[in-house]
């Protein structure tokens, strides 16, 4: 069924996911790999949900991430 719409569709599709989803769909065919890829979907990218301080590690017992 994806396969009968073109790349353009596909692309206006892809633009309305968040980036957690589209990544996801990058690993579905090599067709949305390349889609997913195109400079038209990152050229806007909301980071803020994973917004981290500068130095979330600097300090004794502060990393939040295992060694």
């Amino acid at each position: 069924m994806a396969a009968a719409l073109p790349d353009s569709v596909l692309l206006q599709v892809l633009a309305l996911l968040p980036l957690r989803d589209r990544l996801r769909a990058a690993r579905v065919c090599r067709r949305l790999q390349r889609l997913v890829q195109d400079r038209v979907l990152w050229t806007d990218v909301d980071l803020s949900p994973h917004k981290v301080g500068l130095f979330p590690c600097w300090g004794p017992g502060r990393c939040p991430h295992p060694p």
